[in-house]
């Protein structure tokens, strides 16, 4: 008996088309996910660009001040070495600058 009936297999025609629709319920959803998965990384570069295009701007806005108040525009490491620039704020850094009298 190699060419076994459903019926003798104990599976029915009902619960094959049940355990299709399932599996392709499934095969949807994880479509969806990984999508969502692709949408989220491209959020995350995108979101890495704009820090890196407003921390750009934010340090050299700090060395166009610099330049006028000393005459020179300082490099960026030497603007980052002053620790009374540099402030930990809940476990994440921040750049503050004080203009100098």
């Amino acid at each position: 008996m190699i060419n076994k009936g459903r019926e003798e297999t104990g599976v029915t025609p009902t619960s094959l088309a049940e355990k299709d629709r399932i599996i392709a319920e499934k095969d949807a959803l994880i479509a969806k996910l990984k999508e969502d998965i692709r949408s989220l990384i491209e959020e995350k570069e995108e979101m890495i660009d704009s820090f890196k295009t407003s921390t750009n701007i934010l340090l050299e806005k700090i060395k166009d001040l610099e330049a006028q108040k000393t005459g020179y525009r300082p490099q960026t490491a030497n603007i980052l070495a002053r620790p009374s620039n540099i402030f930990v704020n809940r476990g994440s850094y921040m750049l503050i600058y004080f203009e100098r009298e």
